[in-house]
């Protein structure tokens, strides 16, 4: 299945938009972030307030964490974090953007043990300031979530996303985008402590959702089914989950969308699928259009890669055998 990644999107603004929270979904986390934009030829003045050096360390800090720079991301976290509370104070709900920024940084580096805290004093803030069913709580809470789900602490998560869910579903009604990330973000979970029925209905839950909202075309579609598919094959419905990732495989195809990080992941999903139902040439085309997409992806001496070739050979000499006979 797809997993939470942690990136951080950039968008333009306006100088009177530079205290806005934005959400970025990556299938299945969201991220705040504080914006700022500026004008490239105007230098910074002498005496630089408190406000004007956080929007200057935040787009900084979105600028390393872009160009994975982690050491660099968390420096310019930490500046904006203590211009932040010379800015407005640590119980202003505008500190707990520039906390979860640097927890965001933490989340990105693989620090999660160091993001936890600062996330939970970011869920509190929002809470008191916002109430527990407000949009910028849910986002809150789900981002602690993604942390605890990385961390194993899979109890947690799940109350954290049930709660997030309710505030998303009182902040916007069922059918919105944000309602579907977070359907998907539970059944992982589900998925993960082996309850697979009900992750099942909520991946379908969502991805209704998702086609409702965006038609069958859209990339989000592609990740919905993808996840689906992924589980059914975990449980070794590959029957039912061929279907669904051959859906995916041609969404992202044809919108020209095969760069996306979950593609190869997906092509694997899709030669187990096949291989499960004994269809093998396809599973190894799958393998074999997989393999240098994860080389490229997370490098050639990747344990993931190594995964892979080691699959495909296993396929090739069934395959192989069975011919023999």
């Amino acid at each position: 299945m797809s997993y939470p990644h942690n990136k951080i999107r950039i968008s333009p603004c306006g100088r009177n938009d530079s205290r806005r929270i934005h959400q970025w979904i990556i299938k299945r986390y969201w991220f705040l972030i504080l914006t700022a934009c500026f004008i490239a030829a105007a230098p910074l003045a002498s005496a630089e307030t408190p406000n004007e050096r956080w929007d200057r360390e935040a787009e900084l800090t979105a600028q390393a964490l872009r160009a994975g720079k982690f050491d660099a991301a968390e420096k310019h976290g930490r500046e904006a974090l203590t211009a932040a509370e010379a800015a407005v104070g640590k119980i202003h709900p505008d500190y707990a953007i520039a906390l979860n920024n640097l927890a965001a940084v933490y989340a990105a580096a693989g620090k999660d043990s160091e993001a936890i805290p600062l996330l939970v004093q970011v869920t509190e803030l929002f809470e008191k300031h916002h109430g527990p069913r407000h949009a910028r709580t849910a986002v809150a809470l789900d981002n602690l979530a993604h942390a605890y789900i990385r961390a194993g602490r899979l109890d947690e998560a799940q109350k954290l996303i049930e709660r997030s869910l309710d505030a998303l579903r009182k902040a916007h009604g069922n059918q919105h985008q944000d309602v579907a990330v977070a359907l998907n973000n539970l059944a992982y979970v589900h998925a993960q402590r082996r309850g697979y029925a009900r992750a099942e209905q909520l991946f379908r839950e969502s991805l209704a959702i998702q086609r409702k909202l965006h038609g069958n075309a859209h990339p989000e579609i592609a990740v919905s089914l993808f996840n689906l598919g992924a589980m059914l094959v975990t449980r070794q419905n590959y029957r039912e989950a061929l279907p669904l990732l051959d859906e995916a495989v041609k969404i992202f195809r044809d919108g020209k969308a095969t760069d996306h990080r979950d593609y190869p992941r997906l092509l694997l999903s899709l030669a187990r699928a096949n291989w499960g139902l004994g269809i093998y040439k396809a599973a190894d085309a799958a393998y074999g259009e997989a393999i240098p997409l994860l080389e490229k992806q997370l490098g050639v001496g990747h344990p993931g890669v190594a995964a892979a070739r080691k699959q495909q050979k296993e396929l090739q000499e069934r395959a192989r055998g069975e011919r023999s006979r």
